[in-house]
């Protein structure tokens, strides 16, 4: 995801979380997304 972009799931899941209907969710490190968006190719679909 790039910077900007709205993530719907993302969203869900963390409303999910809030209302206690999930749980133990995992979500990636800030500095993990950064990694891999830059070694990300410039034309990837």
């Amino acid at each position: 995801m790039l910077r900007g972009q709205v993530d719907s799931s993302a969203r869900l899941i963390r409303w999910f979380e809030q209302l206690g209907w999930a749980s133990d969710v995992r979500w990636s490190a800030k500095s993990r997304i950064e990694a891999r968006r830059q070694s990300a190719p410039a034309d990837a679909a």
